[in-house]
């Protein structure tokens, strides 16, 4: 068992909470097939047998929260197709040791999936790095409302501002902790003249009445299609954290709201599976896919938004409250549809994307930084090369 699980299961037994996101994911090694959803999001990230869907989930929803605010996030059709044909041979895993996680030997480079492309992979490194090693994960406690604790049972928003300061991109790490640290630094300087200034604000809606929300009204079928409506205008321009409880159990996992099309939302999960549709007249029914083509069902219980407050705009979000439920829907809707609207059509400055280029042709930018093998590592890494390669 990973180690973070039985950490989570200790913790649980201690403090009588359920850990955010303790679901394992199953195996992923065999083939996916293609879907006519694919590429919607730009790429997959499989978390294996640990339980990193709420990192896997929040890092993905940074790059293109923070990251797309001053940057377009958008591939081209052919860039998606190098993408994905260059990542068939390597899946991306939150599990892989830092030790083992040297795309470029596993001919993940600007040339095979494109420069922006991988700009996108290494910055959810970057980010997934930083939200695993200082443990931004929340964790409930049972009651009538929605109570969000640490890892030390303390308040949870105290761990949120440690990530507000980090989006802001002025933060620098040592190249010898990740890949392609020169291009990652490369990026986040040119992003934080226009990231550094933007407050955050984390906002999140419980539809359920679960035994972490035993007081909580649920949504109706009515308001979640309103509520729809409100994530079909969020997702033009932001992503989602969606938290959902197992069925038949207690346990949590995390995935990303993409978007919604033709009546349906699309999921991006941490299972290494391409896209999940999920028509919003089921909710709060959730069926996830599993690689044997089978269905996980779930529950939607915690909508989670990660907004910018941008200096200027007309609509800060500084009356949103933290947490929403049921009976407090309207106010939510009414106080955030104007802001959304701004976001949607006010354009933000973005950088010059010559950068990428420009990086692509240093080789040393995309290296990081040098790690003393042992024998062992050197040997687990050769043998894990070779096994991708076959």
């Amino acid at each position: 068992m990973a180690r973070d699980v039985k950490n989570t299961k200790e913790y649980e037994a201690e403090y009588g909470l359920s850990a955010h996101s303790s679901v394992r994911g199953p195996d992923t090694e065999s083939r996916l097939t293609r879907s006519n959803i694919k590429n919607v999001i730009q790429f997959s990230v499989n978390q294996g047998d640990e339980a990193t869907c709420v990192y896997v989930t929040t890092a993905k929803v940074c790059v293109y929260n923070v990251v797309g605010l001053g940057m377009n996030t958008t591939l081209t059709q052919e860039e998606k197709e190098l993408l994905d044909r260059t990542t068939r041979l390597f899946k991306l895993r939150s599990d892989s040791a830092l030790v083992d996680r040297d795309l470029n030997s596993l001919n993940i480079t600007p040339e095979t999936c494109s420069p922006k492309a991988y700009t996108l992979i290494v910055l959810f490194f970057y980010f997934y790095d930083w939200l695993r090693m200082n443990k931004i994960r929340c964790y409930y406690r049972p009651g009538p409302k929605i109570d969000l604790l640490d890892d030390k049972s303390e308040p949870y928003y105290s761990k949120i501002q440690s990530l507000f300061d980090f989006l802001k991109l002025t933060k620098k790490r040592a190249g010898a902790q990740f890949t392609s640290s020169g291009w990652i630094q490369g990026v986040t300087t040119a992003l934080e003249p226009l990231v550094e200034p933007i407050t955050w604000n984390m906002i999140s809606v419980c539809t359920l009445n679960t035994p972490w929300s035993s007081g909580a009204p649920k949504f109706t079928s009515e308001q979640f299609q309103a509520f729809c409506r409100v994530i079909f205008e969020m997702t033009k321009k932001f992503k989602i954290i969606l938290t959902l409880k197992g069925e038949m159990n207690e346990m949590l996992h995390d995935v990303m709201v993409v978007g919604i099309e033709n009546g349906k939302m699309i999921i991006s999960n941490s299972w290494g599976n391409e896209m999940d549709l999920v028509p919003t007249e089921t909710l709060p029914l959730v069926e996830l896919t599993l690689p044997n083509s089978t269905k996980s069902r779930w529950n939607a219980f915690q909508f989670t938004f990660l907004l910018p407050k941008i200096s200027g705009f007309e609509h800060p979000l500084y009356y949103l409250k933290r947490q929403y439920y049921a009976d407090d829907l309207d106010d939510l809707i009414f106080k955030i549809t104007p802001y959304l609207d701004e976001m949607n059509e006010r354009p933000l400055p973005q950088i010059d994307e010559e950068l990428l280029t420009t990086l692509a042709r240093d080789p040393s930018a995309r290296i990081g930084g040098k790690r003393k093998l042992t024998k062992r590592r050197k040997l687990r890494r050769y043998t894990r090369f070779v096994r991708l390669r076959q």
